[in-house]
């Protein structure tokens, strides 16, 4: 019961993860092909061999899959607990808007929801995973000759796969709490203080360029790592928070 439901969102979530993947690594060969073209293969000194054209292109194509990817694949598995499951009978289709969208049994424990739950997070994480480990490995290295003009976008995915993952798991656990049998409880707030105070400091850190600096511009695109690490940790937090249960008298 809980593959048959969750079969068609995994599927797809691992086509997307497939698709990431594949153009990631198009992508880095292309900076590659242009960078040996110009004669300087190992360059990643941005005043050097700043991309122009298909390089530039590839690269700011790398940075948008590396930061829409991970909530892509947590939206499509947190519908897979959100949604009734796909040939439902005519009692589900013709019982009104909410019985079509998310089941009123969401209002107590839903045992389907409750066994999906932990699958969706654990296929949610292996998609992400392998996307996320590809870009750090084989295009991240590059994206370092542009990196002063997608700094920004860096900051949505953090050259970083716990981080990319985590918000993964983030969105399902957001898709478990509101679907039923999962609920938000007061963990959430000191998690999310604590959680904030880290990340805040360290960003600071950052900012401030205190600690050690990257030996080499290759070593740029890891430059916050120690950032990703809290940020990762934090969300980590608030989403074991969100899968906490309460009892079930409270569901009531």
């Amino acid at each position: 019961m809980i593959w048959r439901r969750l079969r068609p969102y995994t599927l797809l979530a691992a086509v997307v993860a497939v698709a990431a993947t594949g153009y990631l690594i198009r992508a880095a060969g292309v900076v590659r092909e242009r960078l040996e073209a110009a004669g300087v293969p190992d360059c990643r000194d941005p005043n050097v061999c700043y991309p122009q054209g298909a390089a530039l292109d590839a690269i700011a194509g790398i940075h948008l899959v590396a930061a829409l990817t991970p909530a892509l694949i947590g939206l499509i598995l947190g519908a897979a607990l959100l949604m009734r499951p796909i040939g439902a009978g005519p009692a589900a289709r013709g019982a009104g808007p909410v019985a079509r969208g998310i089941d009123p049994a969401a209002r107590g424990i839903d045992p389907v929801a409750r066994g999906i739950g932990p699958v969706a997070l654990a296929a949610g994480a292996v998609c992400t995973g392998i996307v996320a480990v590809t870009h750090r490995l084989v295009s991240a290295p590059y994206t370092v000759i542009a990196n002063d003009t997608y700094e920004l976008a860096e900051l949505t995915h953090l050259n970083h796969p716990a981080f990319m993952v985590a918000v993964t798991a983030l969105i399902i656990a957001v898709a478990a709490a509101v679907r039923g049998g999962a609920f938000t409880g007061w963990s959430v707030a000191p998690a999310a203080v604590l959680g904030g105070v880290v990340v805040a400091c360290l960003l600071a850190t950052d900012l401030t360029g205190i600690g050690a600096p990257p030996e080499s511009f290759t070593d740029d695109y890891a430059v916050a790592d120690g950032f990703g690490w809290a940020a990762a940790g934090w969300l980590t937090l608030v989403t074991a928070a969100l899968t906490r249960r309460r009892p079930a008298r409270a569901l009531a």
